[in-house]
């Protein structure tokens, strides 16, 4: 992983909070943990959309020189090897709660179409 050196020897985080970005952590492994796929799908949305944020504030500290290209170009690479498994895993989820709601539609279809 690419270490980031920061400038003014003054700490990381302050200096990040004088650009005024805010980084903050997701609660990814808590929504995966839920039972409820919905839920859970939400959950990693919302750890898709942070993924996406970090590559922001990558971009955001080469433009100000926080950091260096190839230091740029590491950490970009290593937020690709996050969010492509990331997005399978969204795929999948999106892919079992359709056919979860297929299926209750048949049942349902089903279940009148023999009431009738």
């Amino acid at each position: 992983m690419a270490s980031v050196a920061w400038s003014g020897g003054s700490d990381a985080s302050e200096e990040f909070k004088s650009t005024g970005i805010a980084c903050e952590t997701s609660g990814g492994v808590e929504g995966f943990a839920t039972e409820y796929r919905r839920r859970r799908l939400n959950f990693l949305n919302i750890s898709q959309s942070s993924l996406a944020e970090v590559g922001y504030c990558i971009h955001v500290a080469l433009r100000l020189g926080y950091i260096k290209e190839n230091t740029a170009a590491e950490l970009d690479l290593e937020i690709r090897k996050v969010g492509a498994p990331l997005a399978g895993l969204i795929a999948s989820e999106r892919l079992t709660i359709n056919s979860q709601t297929v299926g209750v539609i048949l049942f349902v279809f089903l279940l009148g179409s023999r009431l009738f």
